[in-house]
């Protein structure tokens, strides 16, 4: 759910007391403007205002900022629950009853028509403007073959990780399914992969149910304790990267499923406060390639101040072969590792 869209459902349906009174903040007060309260843990009965108007979050005796610089009502659930952005909305989603993708929210007739002509109005080429997000029930997973794939582990995909990752098998495509799961676990779509000779398709990887993938960071749901206990998101393209370097006991990848980071993703890593380390297929050689030297830095740039952002390179392909991602050959690991660069 977008947050600024959050805080007015929070707002019009007046839910903060609710939210408060969940996080077991004590001496709950409504002042008018803002109601005042105290840290669970805490003995100050007025350590904490939160403002009706903006949701902004005034913390007299801690510091509650999140990645991003703000001081608001989520940053206050991510302070005192110590969840990750996405778990902390979805906690909030919960306590007032909200689904997290606004599948229960039904626009007036006018906002909506006023939607429809904002978007006939642009020009779709951004990677953030993709088909609404839906949720599908488990069972979609239960019309597939419970059978692994040789070639998946012919590609370093172990037996152990594709069950982990739930990986399966479509009769009718005749492709292996990769269930898409969002960061809090909700299954969202399913990828399959040709499983026959690459020869005779167009498309090796397609979707047999959508999702907007440039929302999410496949793997998260199951790599994000590893992530903070590394201190650092090793971020690759394809799902099965995120699966080769689990297999390898590298747990700590996502994959943004696409060739480049979307607004959305790059909010979502910043929330993880470690180091992002860049993983590209097709653009290691950043030292003697002008292009890829000046994509990464886009990439970069597209972070705030203060997040340190790294990636793999190979200058002239001497670790690398033709095509493959750092995650393809993972006896090379360490050494690609010995290359990485921070980008400034």
């Amino acid at each position: 759910m977008d947050i600024k869209f959050l805080f007015n459902r929070i707002q019009q349906d007046d839910k903060i007391y609710c939210i408060l009174k969940e996080l077991k903040m004590h001496h709950i007060k409504d002042c008018g403007n803002y109601y005042s309260c105290g840290f669970p843990d805490g003995d100050n009965p007025k350590s904490v205002a939160v403002y009706k108007n903006t949701l902004n979050v005034e913390a007299y005796t801690r510091n509650i900022e999140d990645k991003n610089g703000y001081k608001n009502i989520l940053s206050l659930v991510m302070f005192v629950k110590k969840l990750y952005i996405v778990n902390a909305i979805k906690w909030i989603c919960d306590i007032c009853g909200y689904d997290l993708y606004n599948q229960d929210y039904q626009k007036p007739k006018l906002l909506a028509l006023l939607d429809e002509i904002q978007s006939a109005r642009k020009n779709k080429t951004s990677v953030d403007e993709e088909e609404k997000i839906k949720i599908l029930d488990i069972s979609v997973l239960d019309t597939y073959l419970n059978s692994l794939s040789k070639r998946f582990y012919n590609d370093g995909i172990d037996y152990k990780t594709q069950k982990i990752f739930k990986i399966g098998y479509d009769l009718q495509t005749h492709r292996i399914t990769i269930p898409i799961f969002d960061e809090v676990g909700q299954l969202i779509g399913v990828k399959g992969r040709f499983a026959g000779d690459d020869s005779l398709t167009d498309n090796k990887y397609l979707y047999l149910f959508s999702c907007s993938k440039s929302h999410f960071l496949f793997g998260l749901d199951k790599t994000y304790d590893y992530i903070k206990e590394k201190g650092i998101v090793y971020v690759a393209e394809s799902e099965k990267a995120v699966m080769q370097g689990w297999s390898n006991g590298i747990k700590n990848v996502v994959s943004i499923g696409g060739h480049q980071l979307s607004k959305t993703q790059v909010k979502k890593l910043t929330h993880l406060g470690v180091e992002v380390c860049l993983c590209y297929d097709d653009k290691a050689d950043f030292v003697n390639g002008v292009r890829d030297a000046e994509f990464y830095q886009k990439e970069k740039n597209k972070f705030i101040n203060g997040i340190k952002v790294s990636c793999i390179i190979d200058p002239n392909n001497k670790i690398l072969g033709d095509k493959e991602s750092p995650f393809d050959n993972l006896d090379l690991w360490d050494e690609l590792l010995k290359m990485k660069k921070i980008i400034v």
